[in-house]
């Protein structure tokens, strides 16, 4: 619904010469949209899972069918910082295979203003990138009053009207791939991340995917040698016959900036 093809198809037909085609008719949107009206019915795996088996049933025939999900929120280690997390699902339904992709980045201008003048508001506007970046408008109990928003005068006329009938409403960024720069770039990137992971082969069995994650935390302050919530060990296991490899990590290996540390900078 969102043309997100656009933002991996460079990526994987430079790599590979091959490029997504796009299910038309199928409304995603009934398994949830950023704005609210419709909550996800699950986390990010179920949705896609169910992403993959709408595209599936339409075209039985495919033998690979790509599927994402972008979720946004506080990072759950540096808790005030915004956390884009763009995951990427290529399915071969027909071998019941599963390759999963993840990309995650502080680079993002998921933000809301509630602000009852309308100079700050236009400061925020700036800030998240409009019009470039569209905006959704809500009244202050949550109800949306438009989203896609894309040009000034429409952003300044709609916020004036919602501010004189309901007080000061509030604004946020339209998180939907074909409405957000910064999304598109994060696209690009789990394309990226997409061709890396496919030729990351598990010495096992050859199935792609073998890619080190992070596994467990506690790698040490540079400072104070105190465990930290960043990862000490990585580790890579293949989803077909689950070998696996653990390394330290980079964190591990060179220490914490105490800035992350929960010790020196509680």
């Amino acid at each position: 619904m969102h043309r997100k093809e656009e933002w991996l198809n460079p990526i994987f037909y430079a790599a590979w010469g091959c490029a997504l085609k796009p299910v038309p008719g199928i409304d995603t949107d009934i398994l949830g949209t950023f704005s609210g009206e419709v909550p996800r019915p699950g986390d990010v795996p179920t949705t896609l899972r169910r992403k993959v088996a709408l595209a599936a049933d339409r075209h039985p025939e495919a033998e690979v069918v790509v599927a994402t999900e972008g979720s946004f929120g506080p990072d759950p280690v540096l808790g005030w910082i915004p956390l884009h997390e763009e995951v990427l699902l290529w399915a071969w339904p027909r071998a019941g295979a599963e390759l999963w992709v993840t990309h995650r980045s502080h680079d993002t201008n998921f933000s809301a203003c509630s602000e009852s003048d309308w100079g700050a508001v236009r400061q925020w506007a700036e800030r998240v990138g409009f019009p470039a970046a569209h905006l959704i408008l809500r009244r202050g109990d949550g109800v949306v009053l438009a989203k896609g928003l894309r040009n000034w005068t429409e952003l300044e006329g709609l916020w004036r009207e919602a501010s004189a009938a309901h007080g000061a409403p509030l604004l946020e960024t339209d998180m939907r791939a074909d409405r957000n720069p910064r999304r598109q770039e994060a696209l690009r990137e789990l394309a990226r991340k997409t061709v890396e992971s496919m030729h990351a082969l598990c010495p096992s069995c050859g199935f792609p995917g073998f890619v080190p994650r992070p596994a467990s935390p506690g790698a040490p302050c540079r400072a104070c040698g105190a465990p930290t919530r960043l990862p000490a060990e990585l580790r890579a296991e293949c989803r077909q016959c689950h070998a696996a490899q653990s390394l330290a990590s980079p964190h591990q290996l060179q220490g914490v900036d105490p800035g992350q540390c929960d010790r020196c900078n509680p």
